[in-house]
């Protein structure tokens, strides 16, 4: 049994892993950029404070909508 489970519990982290990582990989990467950008814009520009965020969520919506236009493009 506790085999089994074992061998269930190194699939999950490989399945959770894989997920993170070949998934979500474009999004994050967009938020991080997003995120530079704003913080740039902020730093530089006078912009508001939350500007940095609001471009680390649009850059994830972003990363997410190109996410699935490669996915539908297939």
């Amino acid at each position: 049994m506790r085999t089994t489970l074992t061998r269930f519990g190194h699939g999950l982290r490989r399945f959770l892993r894989d997920l993170l990582f070949e998934v979500f990989a474009l999004p994050v990467m967009f938020a991080v950029m997003g995120f530079f950008i704003g913080l740039y814009s902020v730093l530089t520009d006078g912009m508001p404070w939350y500007i940095a965020p609001v471009g680390a969520v649009l850059g994830f919506l972003a990363g997410c909508a190109k996410m699935i236009w490669l996915w539908i493009s297939q």
